[in-house]
């Protein structure tokens, strides 16, 4: 709940000594993934095993009757935060795309543009049945649904008037950082895109409907340790030759901005003699060329956000074989596998930001904001709670109308 008391919803108890080295777990076998599949003692044993060899091979595990055991060879407190990713939540795979977990719902339906869940037994004052739309852009008929109750996923300035009057709302920092990635091989070019794309007037051209940001100096928003307030520091005249006549490329997938972004880019070109051209791509055919190398861009936005305060979803990718560069920046990543090694949170904290102020350095990303959102809710909602930690969405299943 806070770092330091754990409660779980798959366990009948748990204890731990307290060097944090010796650990038990007893599951709730009572528990289903659906009807054709329990929750039973040898699934929850390998599932301990296969999480926990992945945290520490070295790592001692056995069946204690009907608890399992884990003894580590010194003191891991991190463990437990390990435990309680989504990403190592016990499921099981139903088809190619589907997997059944232990939460109260299940997946009922999946098309290319809808996904409804129900839930697995019916009660009285939540909702039984949930329904995800894919999103088509400003003109798209459900943002008159009214039997839509969250909107809060597509951008703020579509979200319907109709809701905006009726729902109740608050403002929120988000645990997001809105970032332009910069991929070319050479790091003068790379100082001079990070140098003469001025922030607030990229930010205007991206986003013309926006007013707030939060500014911040590195991809790492505030709320993770080691993030630093303030705008990044920019010196064009500096650098603006390094890049002058070489072709570049910016890739955008938002048709609703191309008029804005190529009129700033267009300013740009003529102001330092750079060559930047906009081109344009269909949002999924982006998000595949993001984890593609080569890349067929020198620079794209990229939105990053954690539901737990782990650095790996802000810095992995740097380091990644198909990742956001198609360049090494020397001893990144080293930097980034003593990240993961660490277990003290100072040091940890240290090694981050030291990672965070490399790709500065190299002009591997110019960091544009940390997002601030209004979020909307029905009023139909009771005794309404928006996540816990990083996770700023409710949690569905607890929601009471």
């Amino acid at each position: 709940d806070d770092g330091q008391k754990y409660h779980s919803k798959i366990l009948r108890r748990w204890s731990r000594n307290p060097e944090s080295s010796e650990y038990e777990f007893c599951p709730n076998t009572h528990l289903k993934f659906n009807d054709a599949a329990d929750f039973s003692f040898p699934f929850f044993l390998s599932h301990i095993q296969r999480v926990t060899n992945a945290y520490d091979p070295s790592a001692f595990i056995k069946a204690q009757g009907d608890c399992v055991q884990v003894t580590f060879h010194h003191s891991q407190k991190r463990y437990l935060d390990v435990l309680t990713y989504y990403e190592n939540a016990p499921t099981i795979r139903r088809t190619d795309k589907i997997e059944d977990g232990l939460g109260q719902y299940s997946i009922v339906l999946m098309s290319s543009n809808t996904i409804a869940l129900e839930r697995k037994e019916h009660v009285a004052n939540g909702y039984s049945k949930v329904v995800f739309y894919e999103y088509k852009g400003k003109e798209d008929p459900n943002l008159q649904n009214r039997n839509i109750k969250d909107f809060n996923i597509i951008p703020m300035y579509d979200v319907p008037a109709w809701a905006v009057r009726e729902y109740f709302s608050f403002n929120t920092v988000e645990m997001k950082s809105v970032n332009l990635i910069i991929n070319h091989p050479d790091l003068g070019v790379r100082k001079a895109v990070y140098n003469c794309l001025n922030i607030a007037d990229l930010r205007h051209a991206l986003f013309p409907l926006k007013k707030d940001f939060y500014d911040i100096k590195t991809v790492l928003p505030i709320g993770m340790p080691g993030a630093k307030g303030g705008a990044p520091s920019q010196q064009c005249d500096l650098y603006r030759h390094h890049a002058a006549g070489i072709p570049l490329r910016f890739a955008n997938w938002n048709k609703d901005i191309q008029a804005s972004l190529i009129g700033y880019i267009d300013s740009v070109n003529r102001q330092t003699g750079m060559s930047i051209r906009v081109v344009n791509y269909d949002p999924r055919d982006l998000i595949t060329k993001i984890h593609e190398t080569p890349h067929p861009y020198n620079m794209v936005v990229i939105v990053m956000d954690a539901i737990h305060p782990d650095y790996t979803a802000f810095l992995s990718l740097f380091v990644a074989k198909k990742g956001y560069h198609d360049f090494k920046i020397k001893g990144l990543a080293e930097k980034y596998n003593a990240i993961q090694k660490e277990d003290n949170a100072g040091r940890k904290i240290d090694l981050a930001m030291d990672f965070a102020e490399e790709l500065v350095n190299h002009a591997g990303v110019l960091t544009l904001y940390q997002n601030v959102k209004t979020f909307y809710y029905s009023k139909e909602l009771k005794h309404f709670a928006v996540g816990k930690g990083f996770l700023q969405y409710p949690e569905v299943s607890g929601l009471q109308i």
